[in-house]
């Protein structure tokens, strides 16, 4: 099985590739940049829902897989996801700070359920929005709009696989609680985080 691993973040690239053993064949300069080994490919999009779609369908019209896996740090909205903790969502929607929301795409939960038994897909819903989101009126919005999990790319990554009929889901650590203290515990969970996380997806991808 062949399956890309996205991520936005050059710190998050570092430790995916650390993690996962794998070689890039970019240079630093470049972006998207790309790492890859047998039949796991890291790519790197760089920040933000369009770099995220451009990238990955610069990628995808070039090469197939048969998973995407959108990853990275975010932000929780739900009481229920504590920060520090992997949420598996195959659900996002496109949010706005003017409150429109784009069409919720979701992805095949028997597909992913027969790929990894042992993988508990949430049904929380992922809200893809440009800012980061504190206490106030996007804050409300996104609850209101029942958005459990807030990120930047992971509706754009998301849209792309849904155009090119490629499974996708998102497996993101929570590093904050979208308040007054969002950007301090980002900076402060940031590392280890990114430790487990990819940690996670090493085991995750050896059970292929």
């Amino acid at each position: 099985m062949n399956i890309l691993i996205t991520c936005s973040l050059q710190f998050e690239f570092n430790e995916a590739r650390n993690q996962l053993n794998l070689t890039e064949i970019t240079s630093k300069k470049d972006i998207p940049r790309i790492a890859k080994k047998e039949n796991i490919t890291l790519l790197y999009t760089g920040i933000g829902k369009i770099n995220a779609m451009s990238s990955l369908f610069e990628h995808l019209s070039k090469n197939s897989y048969d998973l995407v896996i959108d990853t990275g740090l975010a932000g929780s909205l739900n009481e229920k996801i504590e920060v520090k903790s992997i949420v598996i969502c195959n659900q996002a929607i496109d949010f706005f700070a003017d409150g429109y929301i784009n069409q919720k795409v979701k992805f095949s939960e028997e597909f992913l359920k027969d790929l990894y038994s042992s993988i508990k897909i949430t049904n929380y819903i992922v809200g893809s929005i440009e800012t980061t989101v504190k206490n106030g009126y996007v804050k409300e919005q996104l609850i209101e709009s029942e958005v459990d999990i807030v990120t930047w790319e992971t509706s754009s990554i998301f849209k792309v696989c849904n155009q090119f009929n490629t499974n996708c889901l998102s497996i993101r650590a929570i590093s904050d609680c979208c308040d007054e203290n969002t950007e301090v515990s980002f900076k402060e969970n940031k590392v280890e985080l990114c430790k487990i996380l990819y940690n996670y997806l090493k085991i995750l991808c050896k059970s292929v």
